[in-house]
């Protein structure tokens, strides 16, 4: 699996577009919807706003989740219904979807021009 982190690009409940920091496995996973840009591209998502989130079990039962781009990504639809993740054990897990948490804001997060 890729290593380290991508600028990716992020679409938030109200269409803004952000940069944001993805790491390169999940960059990697089109179903997470995840398209890299360069990191000038749009500015970066602020501290404020929480990316949505799938969460899911893996096979020993613990509790995982993973960040999606945009309310069309297909793990968010529900058109994927799982998804892999290298484990600190170094062993590819395979996790199945639980739940859809929608993203959450504290203070503004409006971009500047």
């Amino acid at each position: 699996m890729p290593r380290g982190f991508r600028v990716c690009r992020y679409t938030d409940d109200t269409a803004a577009e952000w940069g944001l920091l993805v790491d390169a496995d999940s960059a990697a996973d089109g179903a997470r919807g995840w398209v890299e840009i360069g990191p000038a591209v749009l500015p970066y998502a602020p501290r404020g706003l929480s990316p949505r989130i799938v969460a899911g079990v893996d096979e020993n039962g613990a509790r995982r989740t993973t960040r999606v781009a945009s309310v069309t990504a297909d793990l968010w639809t529900g058109v994927v219904t799982q998804w892999q993740l290298e484990g600190s054990d170094g062993i590819p897990h395979t996790i199945v979807a639980t739940e859809r948490l929608g993203e959450r804001r504290s203070g503004p997060t409006t971009p500047i021009p």
